[in-house]
């Protein structure tokens, strides 16, 4: 390790030097000085490549460069990208240490480093004292079991995208980056990965807008819903143009935008579009900008405050609405109709008009400037979702005010404006849109796959009946959350607990108990009691104690025609009928070894505290059978069998040397919980 910080402390110092040796693009002088002084740095980037987990191009140019420097008449390619090459030696210099591999050639630990070397011999463990036992296996097991969930979870992610239009709209980089991994290489889950997850994540609405205004026929044509048929239809729908607002609405705002400039970036964009393509909220846009545009201060205020509001007599408020109308007769025409008699204005109307239609849009403003004002600096960065509402909410009101007919909600009925608005904050897409924004920015992720699957369900006109457009639902809440877990982990210790969380539920119990058959490499931990044969003295004796069998087990998922007292969305169809999982399974287990036989000897010997020195594998070797029976909905599993037991054992016998080692046939009852370790096949129908 001593060696591997000296020669990383080489790239790190030329690094520094480099910063103030300035490249000069596309000059070859410059570039000549440059290459020349960091040439001894660019062979070390060779050597420590798989150690920092470069992009295609920076390895490309890391190759390029070297080969360039040893023959520099050769024909090449392309010409060397001192830029990348730069990037690449920063990304070296500034990476994480306690998180690089501990090998030079930055290869995962082989075995021989995780365990003694006594232990690399599979027949015998001798000499190995306990201790370097638990540490060595565990350790052994551990990083394998990490490894090959984690290669297969992302080669399932991989056949996932790769077979669902509905996700590579919704993930393209994610998409692209899996397309082009090398499916050989162990995907370490740092920097890179957590770019390419946050970007999608990010963006996850304005890909979805994306696909609908310039649909991609790669993507569908694998699509179940979003074929290139329905984004035609959708794009002419009233409920892709309050998503496209509401994804302004917030984009705008987290760009700190301002409540006025957004107001007039609306109105130009809905309003005055000439292709008139949002004939529906354009209005509404148009009459709140023209409404706030005519309460603005010229004080350092944005709009007037109230007691400039009521200093407004009978004729001044039939002149305030006169001029609105003045503006925009086009909009404003039922404003006339309101408040006018023979084109002069009716005081008591205008009047009501102001108090019943303008008051409360104006309210609105004010709190948002009252908002803005007392969050100063930190309104964007710990209320910007309190903001988004405020803005949700003014665009209500003015909906419901200021516009004959509601165009973002049904009417309400009649006398019940609580309706509408209850309506509008739980249902409306303009206000999911909203959500995932605020889950992104607020980093609320969890969030942010329900929120949109919402979105999905409303835009796609779909039902959660629908089975097709459950398992799209699945699919996306799986991975979905997968990449929120990457993205959200600040250190390898919680991607770790994201392995054994997501990617290892893939082999979770309740993938034998919801499927008609299965195949995997199980552990059953659990207590048993048992009738024994002892080799050595050939009498029978009764024996309880802990095991953990380790071995290959094949089930059997139970199923009926009859749908379970609780919703189930795990069915199969057969025969044009219906059947549904049960949810309990009978598995046929062949162990293999049993470690459970170590803790017993520990627990039930008491001369002795430790383990022997020496330890044999035919003292762990357990071979034997059961038939396990997994309880409805859980990880318990009953079972009932023989096994051959391992010589690490303590047999209560008064001969001496007989006590501690002693083979033994078992037939036992076992109550267990059920871990599959890896999952090799599974078949649902």
């Amino acid at each position: 390790m001593k060696n591997l910080q000296h020669l990383l402390a080489y790239p790190l110092l030329c690094f520094g030097l480099g910063l103030s040796f300035p490249i000069k693009a596309q000059n070859a002088f410059y570039e000549a000085l440059y290459l020349a002084h960091h040439q001894q740095s660019i062979q070390q980037l060779e050597k420590l490549k798989n150690l920092i987990d470069f992009t295609p191009q920076e390895l490309k140019q890391i190759h390029l460069v070297n080969n360039f420097l040893k023959k520099p008449f050769n024909i090449y390619p392309q010409t060397p990208n001192l830029a990348i090459l730069r990037q690449a030696i920063h990304k070296l210099a500034t990476a994480p240490r306690k998180e690089r591999p501990q090998t030079e050639d930055g290869a995962l630990p082989g075995v021989g480093k995780l365990i003694p070397v006594s232990l690399k011999k599979f027949s015998s463990f001798s000499g190995v004292k306990n201790a370097d036992f638990y540490k060595g296996i565990s350790k052994y097991i551990a990083a394998e079991f990490k490894k090959g969930l984690t290669l297969s979870f992302f080669d399932a992610f991989e056949k996932a995208i790769g077979g669902t239009g509905e996700l590579q709209i919704l993930f393209p980089t994610t998409y692209e980056a899996l397309k082009t991994r090398d499916p050989f290489r162990f995907p370490a889950l740092g920097t890179r990965w957590k770019e390419i997850f946050h970007q999608d994540l990010h963006n996850i609405v304005k890909n979805f807008i994306r696909y609908i205004d310039n649909p991609n026929p790669e993507a569908g044509a694998k699509a179940t819903f979003l074929t290139l048929t329905f984004a035609n239809q959708l794009k002419q729908n009233p409920q892709f143009q309050y998503l496209k607002l509401g994804d302004d609405i917030a984009s705008k705002l987290l760009n700190r935008f301002h409540p006025v400039d957004l107001m007039n970036y609306l109105d130009l964009k809905y309003f005055q579009n000439p292709t008139q393509q949002y004939r529906s909220v354009g209005p509404l846009l148009h009459k709140l900008n023209l409404l706030q545009t005519n309460l603005r201060d010229t004080t350092g205020n944005i709009w007037i405050n109230f007691e400039q509001f009521n200093r407004l007599n009978d004729s001044q408020i039939g002149l305030f609405l006169g001029l609105l109308y003045q503006q925009s007769p086009q909009v404003f025409g039922d404003l006339k109709t309101k408040v006018a008699q023979n084109n002069a204005v009716h005081p008591t109307k205008a009047k009501k008009y102001l108090l019943q239609h303008i008051l409360p849009v104006y309210e609105g403003l004010i709190k948002i400037q009252e908002f803005e004002k007392s969050k100063g600096k930190h309104l964007f960065d710990q209320e910007y979702g309190a903001h988004m509402q405020n803005f949700a909410d003014l665009l209500q009101v003015a909906d419901q005010k200021l516009m004959v007919q509601s165009v973002l909600t049904p009417p309400p009925p009649e006398g019940n404006h609580m309706t509408q608005t209850s309506n509008f904050s739980k249902d409306h897409v303009l206000q999911k849109t909203l959500n995932v924004y605020k889950s992104i920015h607020q980093k609320e992720y969890n969030n942010l796959i329900p929120n949109m699957s919402k979105i999905l369900l409303q835009m796609l006109n779909q039902s959660e009946k629908n089975t097709a457009f459950v398992r799209l639902l699945t699919k996306l809440d799986k991975y979905g959350n997968f990449m929120i877990g990457v993205v959200n982990a600040q250190n390898t210790v919680q991607l770790r607990d994201l392995l054994g969380k997501v990617v290892a539920s893939t082999g979770s119990y309740l993938r034998k108990r919801t499927s008609l058959r299965t195949f995997s490499l199980s552990v059953h931990a659990g207590y048993y009691a048992s009738g024994e044969l002892l080799e050595s003295t050939q009498t029978w004796g009764i024996n309880t104690g802990f095991t953990i069998p380790i071995g290959l087990e094949y089930t059997f998922g139970f199923t009926s025609k009859y749908k379970p007292s609780k919703a189930s969305k795990n069915y199969f169809t057969r025969a044009n009928r219906q059947r549904f999982y049960k949810g309990s399974s009978l598995g046929i287990f062949l162990q293999i070894i049993d470690v459970g036989a170590m803790m017993n000897y520990r627990l039930f010997d008491n001369q002795t505290q430790t383990l022997p020195e020496e330890i044999t594998f035919q003292q762990i070797l357990a071979p034997g059978a059961s038939i396990n029976y997994g309880l409805k909905n859980t990880p318990l599993t009953i079972g009932v069998g023989y096994q051959y037991m391992p010589q690490l054992r303590r047999v209560d016998t008064t001969t001496p040397n007989r006590g501690a080692l002693n083979n033994a046939h078992r037939f036992f009852l076992r109550i267990s919980w059920d871990l599959p370790v890896l999952p090799i096949w599974a078949s649902k129908k």
